[in-house]
């Protein structure tokens, strides 16, 4: 009966190896129905000298990402003795280095290509934004790049529409090519809506002398259903601090009005306006406050909600 019930085992293990084996040939498609499902729409072909950015992710070694592992679990475990102490940029770059024949490689293959503007790696250098248009694209990834446009937002992204490949001086320093092929999810269930509707929404307590702010979501409406009190009784602790971090991504291309800087303006009048102390104690890395407004709602969100709740 045990050898009978191994053989049907057997059988239906490679019944079902033999069903699977397309799979490999239709990972390829994935990325099509992935855009399709996000709600894009693939256009028509991009133009020759169209730019776009692609960020090359280098690959580190096992042991390394074993390593990172087991450190940001130890720092933000109370019980481990390194509990707390967060590495710096320079120390997560020698914790996960990157091998020098790997940044060669990807530099030469890279060098004096035409349409090929900049190649900026990040601080460690496992990340490389590559700047270049949709020719030197197709080219040096052997694929097709098209328009793809969200009817929600009439936003235009370049990508490929199907398979890309790299040539064999880099596929093993190079583990994934990112912003080629996939796009965002655009969330279209947000709406903005005109006025507030009556009802229970709009016997939420206002803190804030803000126009508009009425029925809103402040930092007293938040204290009221979190129960968070007024005064700073039980909620204080020595050596305790707050941080938030915003992203900027790499590549000339987003530079603009795809980074999250924020306003000290927009931060000064919501503190009065909301009495509460939103202030940013230390800034680490640039901030640009003067970009067109809007780049950083995400960023002016975090950081005066953040303090506006522990004022």
């Amino acid at each position: 009966f045990w050898k009978a019930r191994q053989h049907r085992s057997r059988q239906r293990l490679i019944r079902t190896r033999s069903r699977m084996m397309p799979i490999a040939k239709l990972m390829v498609l994935l990325p099509c129905l992935v855009i399709a499902w996000s709600g894009w729409h693939a256009a028509e072909r991009a133009a020759p000298g169209e730019d776009m950015t692609v960020h090359l992710m280098l690959r580190h070694s096992p042991s390394a990402i074993v390593k990172l592992e087991r450190t940001l679990v130890a720092v933000s475990d109370p019980r481990s003795t390194l509990y707390g102490k967060h590495l710096s940029i320079e120390q997560l770059g020698e914790l996960m280095p990157v091998d020098e024949h790997h940044k060669l490689a990807v530099a030469e293959w890279l060098a004096g290509e035409t349409g090929v503007s900049e190649v900026l790696p990040n601080h460690n250098g496992d990340i490389v934004a590559v700047t270049l248009t949709a020719a030197a694209a197709e080219r040096l990834f052997a694929t097709r790049i098209h328009r793809f446009r969200h009817p929600f937002t009439n936003e235009v992204l370049l990508r490929a529409t199907g398979s890309y490949t790299l040539p064999q001086s880099v596929t093993a320093a190079i583990a994934a090519v990112a912003d080629l092929v996939g796009l965002p999810n655009i969330d279209t269930s947000i709406r903005a809506v005109s006025s507030v509707s009556p009802g229970p929404i709009s016997m939420l307590p206002n803190s804030c002398s803000l126009l508009g702010c009425a029925g809103k979501i402040t930092p007293g409406a938040l204290k009221q259903r979190y129960k968070i009190p007024e005064d700073a009784t039980g909620m204080t602790a020595a050596g305790n601090s707050m941080a938030v971090a915003e992203f900027c991504p790499l590549g000339s291309g987003a530079l603009g009005t795809k980074c999250q800087y924020f306003s000290p303006a927009d931060i000064a009048e919501f503190s009065d306006k909301c009495h509460v102390n939103a202030t940013v104690d230390t800034i680490i890395g640039p901030n640009k406050p003067n970009v067109p407004w809007g780049s950083g709602i995400e960023a002016l969100l975090d950081i005066e909600f953040t303090r506006g709740l522990a004022d």
